[in-house]
């Protein structure tokens, strides 16, 4: 069996009836629990996850939370390094969690994973992520790729509210936006210096304070689709930095900033390296190098 090459990141939906079905059925669902209140829920669906925790899963996640712009959202997922275990994470109500109910063998690539409700009385109105750490199943240890992942939607299932079901599939290999930022926000971080008096309006920024510490870089971009670190390293005598749009739905058309904090780089001494070279991949528009000054923070 010949190997097969790792795709690009790709994120699908079906849905049965589309988004605005999709709300529909929400708040149709919504109305029959509080008319049903006084019905008793069922059982909890028994959760077939090794783990599932609420909450975005810092210390396993290859990179930071992906940007929540759709409603069905997508979820994202990743093999673990060992290749027997893999984590999807879902996005939904914090009161009416996803659990994985079922994990079975597609293809010689392929997990189909399924995710229900706990009977409910009520749903809190928030989106909140739920990581789910799953095993691979053995016959697919070292290769799997995708889930195809269905989502349930059932929490008043037993007051005789609507089901409605998303179905969407996650690339396990190439499907996430891997960024070495330690953390990141939209606009400038609080406390940032003025830029230097030769900056030019919107041209990226390197801030450190020493060896061996953290370096901050301000991006600027669409503030839906940021420009985030992808890689960072001391190449003679610049700091190279490459940024990458992080991908989403569709990318608004404005110019914000965004602040992310990488790891101490190798090598780099502010002190020795007074420069950085910026590299920028866009998906539209291609790209261009951008060559910085380093600033110092106090």
């Amino acid at each position: 069996m010949s190997a097969r090459t790792p795709r690009m990141p790709s994120l699908s939906r079906r849905t049965r009836d589309g988004v605005g079905r999709a709300l529909a059925i929400a708040v149709s669902v919504v109305l029959v629990a509080s008319v049903g209140g006084c019905a008793t829920p069922g059982a909890k669906p028994e959760s077939v996850a090794l783990s599932a925790q609420q909450g975005w899963p810092e210390a396993k996640a290859p990179g930071p939370p992906p940007l929540i712009d759709t409603y069905p959202t997508p979820p994202v997922g990743w093999l673990a390094q060992e290749g027997d275990r893999f984590w999807l994470v879902t996005w939904g109500s914090g009161s009416c969690v996803f659990d994985a109910t079922e994990v079975e063998e597609v293809d010689a690539f392929t997990v189909a994973v399924r995710f229900e409700q706990a009977p409910a009385e009520g749903c809190t109105d928030d989106l909140s992520p739920r990581a789910h750490e799953l095993a691979v199943p053995d016959g697919l240890v070292g290769q799997l790729e995708t889930a195809e992942v269905v989502l349930v939607e059932n929490a008043f299932a037993h007051v005789g509210g609507e089901v409605s079901q998303t179905e969407w599939t996650v690339d396990l290999v190439g499907g996430w936006f891997q960024s070495i930022a330690e953390s990141f926000e939209s606009g400038l971080a609080y406390g940032m210096p003025m830029p230097p008096p030769a900056y030019e309006q919107f041209a990226p920024r390197v801030l450190a304070r020493g060896p061996g510490e953290p370096v901050t870089l301000v991006t600027y971009g669409s503030s839906s689709c940021p420009l985030l670190p992808i890689a960072a390293a001391v190449e003679g005598d610049v700091l190279a930095i490459t940024v990458r749009e992080r991908p989403a739905g569709a990318c608004t058309a404005d110019i914000a900033p965004t602040t992310s904090r990488l790891p101490p780089v190798d090598g780099f001494d502010p002190d020795v390296i007074a420069s950085a070279r910026v590299t920028i991949e866009r998906s539209v528009g291609g790209g261009e190098v951008v060559t910085v000054p380093v600033e110092r923070l106090d």
